[in-house]
């Protein structure tokens, strides 16, 4: 409207929203004045940039005529948080505290979890099940916030006291990408089985201590 400040209440809209087709839209026939270009709502799987506006862009007499000015926005990657859920073997009702486990981002051509060598995964974090901190005192999880795009796998490092570690110790792998980044993914559940134990009796004579 002429006073160089945007104000999308005063300022006259130009075609009205449009939507970027490959990353770009190109506004044409635009007469002299001052533009400002605002990004009003990201791609899935992206956050809005701190600066949603920029501009003032000025065409008059002296710059009119073909392409005159390119606007770059660049938006960040939704984050996601991954939750995993110790549980007992023999009753998955009963949540396990205190299981410790790893989580690996894929870094290499090989599938599966490679903890070693030349396609060693990336290390994103720790945590142990049931942790003090709200919420997850006594519901055997613990969660990793903070990730970005890849795929991730859970390893299970310690298994909590009474049980012993799953013959499987690391889940499949879990794709974070546009499609599903910063929504609430499913939990994985990994289920040890309890440890054993053997009770003895031993039968004597009360008189001589012979074995019966």
């Amino acid at each position: 409207d002429g006073d160089g400040t945007f104000a999308d209440d005063q300022d006259t809209p130009v075609g009205g929203e449009v939507t970027a087709s490959g990353g770009t839209y190109t506004w044409t026939s635009l007469d002299f004045g001052d533009y400002f270009v605002e990004e009003t709502a990201a791609p899935t799987g992206y956050d809005l940039p701190s600066a949603t506006v920029q501009g003032p862009f000025t065409i008059d007499a002296d710059n009119a005529g073909g392409l005159t000015h390119t606007v770059v926005f660049s938006d960040p990657r939704k984050t996601t948080t991954l939750v995993v859920e110790k549980v007992d073997a023999s009753d998955s009702q009963i949540k396990l505290d205190g299981a410790v486990f790893e989580l690996w981002r894929e870094s290499g051509d090989a599938a599966g979890l490679q903890r070693s060598g030349d396609d060693m995964d990336i290390l994103a974090g720790s945590c142990t099940t049931g942790e003090p901190a709200d919420p997850f005192a006594g519901t055997g999880q613990c969660a990793i916030g903070g990730l970005g795009f890849g795929t991730y796998y859970w390893y299970e490092l310690s298994a909590p006291t009474g049980y012993e570690l799953p013959a499987d110790r690391d889940s499949d792998g879990i794709v974070i990408d546009a499609s599903n980044a910063g929504t609430e993914l499913p939990v994985t559940v990994f289920a040890d089985p309890r440890i054993l134990t053997t009770i003895e009796v031993v039968k004597r004579d009360q008189d001589d201590t012979e074995i019966l």
